[in-house]
């Protein structure tokens, strides 16, 4: 590989890096948004299903590009010859 494709990988790596970090933090946000309308103390609202099905689906979409992100993440990483990833 030369400097200059090695070059774009490590860019295009630290992209999906700081990608993989935002969509943790938004699953995060989620679960505990749903958690909230699940709530069995608290009133509930009328739209409270809606509001659920919506984070949900969210959830979902989010989960699935985290998991896709992460393995290009791998794929990028291993392409460096860098060691594995560590998932926390």
């Amino acid at each position: 590989m030369s400097s200059d494709e090695r070059l774009r990988h490590k860019g295009l790596l630290a992209e999906k890096e700081q990608r993989a970090k935002v969509l943790a933090l938004k699953i995060q946000d989620l679960r505990e948004r749903l958690r909230m309308l699940s709530d069995p103390h608290r009133p509930h609202r009328p739209d409270d299903t809606s509001r659920m099905r919506v984070a949900l689906d969210e959830l979902v979409d989010a989960e699935v590009e985290w998991e896709r992100v992460l393995r290009d993440i791998q794929a990028l990483r291993d392409d460096l010859g860098l060691s594995p990833m560590e998932v926390r």
